[in-house]
């Protein structure tokens, strides 16, 4: 018999957790598909995560140009919610950096992501 109610909440799991599951789980587009359903209502305090798993779950699938189309969707949304200065903001920064060296060490990439830079690297000194 229960006397007593255990006072420990346990809330309900988020919307993205699922996307974060298949992301791990290493099934990529399945899991930027459920994000991306995530993060196309811009009001939702989930909005974040889903649009890092889908960007997440680009890269991993070696689209790393696509990927970085995906951070810089992102940049604006990370920057308005947490601020500029805010840990997950630079994170995602950070991960944007990475998809960025990655793309431009893809075979028939030439003069980085942006392509207007033909034969040159606008990142690496003289």
């Amino acid at each position: 018999m229960k006397l007593f109610r255990s006072r420990v909440r346990h809330p309900e799991p988020s919307p993205v957790a699922g996307a974060e599951a298949l992301y791990q789980a290493g099934r990529y587009a399945e899991a930027e598909a459920s994000a991306f359903v995530r993060s196309r209502p811009r009001d939702e305090t989930d909005v974040p995560t889903a649009l890092t798993v889908v960007a997440l779950s680009i890269g991993a699938q070696g689209r790393h140009a696509e990927a970085v189309a995906a951070y810089d969707e992102a940049l604006p949304v990370f920057g308005r919610i947490f601020g500029a200065g805010h840990w997950e903001t630079l994170k995602l920064r950070s991960d944007r950096r990475t998809a960025v060296g990655r793309a431009r060490q893809a075979p028939g990439v030439r003069g980085g992501v942006c392509g207007r830079c033909p034969g040159r690297d606008p990142w690496r000194r003289p």
